[in-house]
């Protein structure tokens, strides 16, 4: 598929496990090309321009993480990279943050797969270190290569057909060949006289011109670019010339507009007396709204003692209080924690994760303990007491931060959820 995709100048930049499916028959199927590039046209044909990085940051060659053009060779890196997990059981590289993993896959050797998985063939070192190449120069040039000679590795033990550090012959697409075609054809279209030149062919890079031949134009070819460079210093005064000080240093700009203030609305502001007086009337009313609140508060406490201390049998002996009705919320629901593992404890993609958990609710029962991400329940642990201690194991899908969260339950009451966030590469 990737070989497919390299003869027709596609690029898939972000090659990893999540985007190899397999069918019933264990057929492997390369999907998500969504920021694929295609090698054609001009060198601006792309999804990204020029600084942009774009990958996946454990499986990206050391040319994307320089924001460098990229070829075939860049999706080798990756399948090197996959091959390596594939054989060894964890990537060859492996850092806390995208700084750290970009200073090993630009500056540092992948550990010998053989000190992590001894049963490999003593064969496969140089195969997955050719895939590896810091250099895209020295890496397999093709997929078929790779898998002619890991095929080899694994099946007779013997050394790969081709040194790791000699170039294959084969070559795949590169930007930078049909960035120097364009410039070509676009310096030829430059030359005057020539109006088109069809069927324009680079010549072999063994030193030769490679400028298409344009033929003379009857004038000497030195001469023409002598002559505006003459006059050169004469013009360059006129952009010297501040035309923008008026902007900023003409007096008419210098002083700000002299303020006129608003005369429409004609507001008359009361006299000073009226306002003091409607200030002191409104100060009496809330004094005299206060004293009657007081006193009627204090007949109905004069009254409640007096009801309480007549000795009836028939006294009624409510609260005062009002009953609320309706579904408030329960001021004793359970509560969970995560005991393990640690708030953004890094895993590899798809490595089973245990999550060990805690609830407790000292004024009723527990009922259910569920496991949920985004909302959606992932997996539920049904139980019947006042203390539940028990784990969750997760398998993570996708790369990134996983936000996990464990909520107990008192039959229809939710309790107090621990949450735990999980970081996948």
């Amino acid at each position: 598929a990737l070989d497919y995709a390299h003869m027709r100048g596609i690029v898939h930049r972000d090659l990893k496990p999540t985007n190899i499916l397999l069918d019933n028959d264990r057929n492997a199927y390369l999907t998500d090309f969504g920021i694929a590039k295609l090698l054609s046209g001009s060198p601006t044909t792309g999804l990204t321009s020029t600084g942009a990085v774009m990958g996946t940051p454990t499986y990206m060659a050391p040319e994307q993480w320089r924001a460098e053009p990229v070829d075939g060779r860049t999706d080798i890196y990756a399948l090197g990279v996959i091959l390596y997990l594939m054989l060894a059981g964890q990537v060859p590289f492996h850092a806390e943050t995208p700084h750290g993993l970009m200073y090993q896959h630009l500056d540092m050797s992948p550990p010998a797969p053989r000190t992590i998985n001894p049963n490999l063939p003593l064969a496969v070192e140089p195969v997955l270190g050719k895939a590896l190449a810091k250099r895209r120069e020295d890496r397999y040039a093709s997929a078929a290569d790779l898998a002619r000679d890991l095929e080899v590795a694994l099946t007779t033990g013997a050394p790969p057909v081709s040194s790791p550090s000699a170039p294959s012959p084969r070559r795949l697409p590169e930007q930078t060949d049909f960035e120097a075609q364009f410039a070509s054809r676009k310096a030829a279209a430059s030359q005057p006289g020539a109006a088109s030149i069809p069927n324009i062919r680079l010549p072999d890079r063994t030193g030769q011109d490679s400028r298409p031949t344009v033929p003379p134009t009857g004038q000497a070819p030195v001469q023409p670019p002598i002559q505006p460079t003459i006059p050169a210093p004469t013009a360059a005064p006129p952009p010297a010339r501040s035309v923008q000080a008026p902007l900023y240093h003409d007096p008419a700009y210098d002083q700000p507009p002299a303020y006129t203030p608003p005369e429409a609305y004609h507001y008359e502001y009361p006299p000073e007396d009226q306002q003091a007086m409607l200030g002191r009337t409104l100060w009496i009313g809330a004094a005299v709204l206060t004293g009657i609140v007081v006193l009627i508060g204090l007949v109905v406490l004069i009254m409640s003692l007096a009801s309480g201390g007549d000795g009836s049998d028939n006294t009624s002996q409510e609260p005062t209080v009002p009953r609320v009705t309706g579904s408030p919320t329960p001021l004793f629901r359970p509560s969970a924690v995560v005991q393990s593992p640690a708030n953004g404890t890094s895993v590899n993609l798809g490595d089973p994760v245990t999550i060990s958990f805690a609830a407790n609710f000292a004024q009723g029962t527990i009922t259910r303990v569920e496991l949920r991400r985004f909302g959606q329940v992932l997996d539920t642990i049904n139980e019947n007491a006042s203390s539940v201690q028990g784990s969750f194991t997760y398998y993570p899908d996708s790369t990134g931060t996983h936000n996990m969260e464990i909520v107990p339950w008192a039959g229809d009451v939710r309790g107090d959820s621990a949450t735990v966030s999980i970081y996948a590469q």
